[in-house]
């Protein structure tokens, strides 16, 4: 009894006690305006001390988590940032080094690996155009060796599904899956890979101008490296006009003699004696080519 009283003592005396204080951190606040597809750095930011729980209910990083990563909005400032705001730099463009472009194209269901690749693995991919007949019988490129996958989506955008494994099959399929079985229409594939500028480009020059289909294939030791050829660039030269050239007015010869003209007939009205015309010494003009007046 007495130690069942000793008890209810001591869980009286707790429930009297004041609950301690709830704990304090810090949080990442907006310092000023922060664009969509911005990399934060501790310049854009500050912190503000809230409460725990309520750091919790806003998802809120602290500063040291949220240096790095990259805003999927426009954030304002005194903003806090949490999930919604900001996530790491993989997450939102897929892969972490800003130097490499991505993009995505598509293909049919068995020519991109039997619908197996994953995310992370290195593809080889080639460009084939369909032949029609003897005269034109196709053509295949190699558009870029060695690029790494960073996404795989169905058709309809959704992640891809695997296909029905054949039932009793085991495994043996590629990349250690087991053997599916094709059954209707193949689905089309649509891979996103991260790569060079210089390669994406070539890329969407044989898929998309040269209008040539995808073929992807798991990449070996052999490197290809293919030539990129870029676009030509039109330089158009200034045309040169030369000055006119300077021809100076020929010197007259003193003394010399006007040149005679012969008299003409009837040069009187009622047809008098004919009338003596005396021609003017010639008017001195310009001259090209090196002629004399009178020649």
């Amino acid at each position: 009894m007495l130690l069942g009283l000793v008890g209810i003592a001591i869980n009286v005396v707790d429930m009297l006690r004041p609950p301690p204080p709830e704990p304090m951190v810090k949080i990442a606040v907006a310092k000023d305006f922060i664009p969509t597809y911005t990399v934060i750095e501790p310049s854009m930011l500050e912190e503000r001390t809230v409460k725990a729980s309520e750091a919790r209910r806003l998802f809120a990083y602290r500063l040291e988590d949220v240096i790095g990563m990259m805003t999927t909005t426009d954030v304002e400032p005194g903003t806090v940032i949490g999930r919604g705001e900001a996530r790491p730099v993989e997450e939102v463009r897929f892969i972490e080094d800003l130097g490499l472009e991505v993009t995505s194209f598509s293909g049919r269901f068995d020519e991109m690996v039997g619908g197996q690749l994953k995310p992370g693995v290195l593809i080889n991919i080639y460009g084939y155009r369909v032949g029609q007949g003897m005269e034109n019988p196709g053509d295949v490129v190699l558009i870029a060796d060695h690029v790494r996958v960073v996404d795989v989506r169905a058709a309809t955008g959704e992640a891809a599904a695997r296909p029905t494994p054949t039932p009793g099959g085991g495994g043996g399929g590629l990349l250690g899956g087991p053997v599916f079985r094709g059954g209707g229409e193949i689905p089309a594939s649509i891979i996103t890979v991260a790569a060079e500028p210089e390669v994406v480009r070539r890329i969407i020059e044989v898929l998309g101008a040269g209008n040539y289909q995808a073929w992807v294939t798991l990449s070996g030791k052999r490197v290809y490296a293919p030539t990129f050829t870029p676009s030509p660039t039109l330089v158009i030269q200034p045309t040169y006009t030369p000055y006119p050239t300077y021809t100076p007015y020929p010197t007259p010869t003193p003394g010399a003699k006007a040149e005679e003209v012969p008299t003409v007939p009837g040069g009187t009205p009622g047809g008098g004696p004919a009338a003596q015309v005396t021609a003017t010494p010639p008017e001195i003009l310009p001259v090209t080519g090196g002629s004399q007046p009178g020649e």
